[in-house]
């Protein structure tokens, strides 16, 4: 009976240890894989985002955007003093090529400005491939030239100016800057930068609304002092330049604008239904309005259709993202981005986008030229943008 006990208990042991030991195997070998696994996980990274020359200009350029085929248009503005090209397409080869050609771009003071372009702040390629031409007829940074206020439609299937809309002085006052616009069912939405305002224009009547004229959602905030390359961003007079409203963007089903001036601090959003209904009075629209956020202080804005809002960061030279849940993410940053302006995202799935060295031109700095030529333009693969780990 005894013996029998001691060689149960023996047994019982043994099982017991032979248990122990399987359970100690298992849990390393458990331990190894998930190690493993982990390991092999952190070293699959997202591809990092990197800069890719597309192109340089003689003169300055500050709003690209791009057509379903690939097609390239600048826009540049007569900030620097030259008679430049006002509209212009990049070749394959990178050269610039005026568009849409003959008299558009031909203007000179004193000439009519009624079928030419006489300063365009932006340009825009709509989902019908039209492309779209602010043209403000501010040259300098000075007054509106009497006649010159315009939005011009290209067809890019014909390369043939389609339609001008043209604004009196009521819709571009005579110290307004008409400056970026977004295109969709029938209707065009347009930043005023010079005195701060939206104008909303139906495509088919070719009425124009001046609105949010006496809102604090389009004025720039007195109070900021932008830093670009370490000095602050002030004129010849030592005041900051208050540019209001300026960069713009529809969300991807059209029914949201948001916009905020040069400096931010704050995005703001409004229902394009309200922008277009003119039975809202002024207070009434602008209660509709919406703060959604902190913004960085941007040459422009762009919003891809996963709702990514691209921002020209010019204080940090850096292109920063606000992600759908609205986190701010600084996805490209180098020190050649000397102020990059208003860019647009390809069928390629890159985002173009112009330096456009805006802090270094005379009026900001004592009437001396400081930009150095060439100017460039930039794209950066949008599959490395870093919103889908948000």
């Amino acid at each position: 009976m005894k013996l029998q006990q001691r060689f149960s208990v023996a047994i019982a042991t043994t099982l017991i240890l032979s248990s122990t030991v399987l359970t100690a195997f298992t849990s390393i070998a458990r331990s190894h894989s998930s190690q493993s696994h982990t390991q092999n996980s952190s070293s699959v990274k997202a591809a990092e985002p990197s800069l890719t020359p597309v192109a340089q200009s003689e003169n300055l350029w500050n709003v690209v955007a791009v057509s379903s085929t690939g097609r390239i248009f600048a826009s540049f503005p007569r900030w620097l003093g030259e008679n430049s090209v006002s509209v212009g397409e990049v070749q394959k080869d990178g050269s610039i090529q005026a568009f849409p050609g003959n008299q558009w771009n031909q203007w000179q003071s004193g000439r009519s400005p009624a079928e030419q372009f006489v300063n365009v702040n932006s340009v825009y390629v709509d989902s019908q491939d039209q492309l779209w031409v602010v043209n403000s007829a501010a040259p300098n940074f000075g007054t509106v030239v009497p006649g010159g206020a315009k939005l011009v439609q290209i067809d890019l299937a014909t390369n043939q100016v389609q339609r001008v809309y043209r604004f009196d002085a009521q819709i571009a006052p005579e110290k307004s800057v008409l400056n970026d616009v977004r295109v969709r069912d029938g209707y065009a939405y347009i930043t005023e930068s010079g005195l701060g305002a939206i104008i909303v224009v139906n495509l088919q009547s070719g009425e124009a609304r001046r609105l949010l004229a006496d809102h604090a959602s389009t004025k720039s905030d007195p109070t900021l002092v932008p830093t670009v390359e370490g000095r602050e961003f002030r004129n010849a007079e030592g005041r900051v330049p208050q540019t209001h409203a300026n960069g713009l963007a529809l969300s991807p089903d059209g029914q949201w604008l948001y916009f905020q001036p040069t400096y931010g601090p704050t995005l703001r959003r409004v229902a394009t239904a309200d922008l277009r209904n003119p039975n809202l009075s002024e207070p009434e629209l602008g209660d509709r309005g919406e703060s959604i956020g902190r913004t960085v202080a941007a040459g422009g804005m762009f919003m891809d259709r996963r709702g990514i809002l691209y921002l020209s960061s010019f204080e940090d030279n850096s292109i920063t993202l606000r992600c759908p849940n609205g986190q701010l993410k600084t996805w490209v940053q180098d020190d050649r981005l000397l102020w990059p302006d208003g860019g647009s995202v390809g069928s390629d799935g890159y985002f173009y986008f112009p330096v456009a060295q805006v802090h270094r031109i005379p009026r900001f700095n004592g009437g001396t030229d400081l930009t150095q030529k060439p100017f460039d333009l930039f794209k950066v693969n949008t599959s490395t943008q870093i919103c889908q780990s948000s």
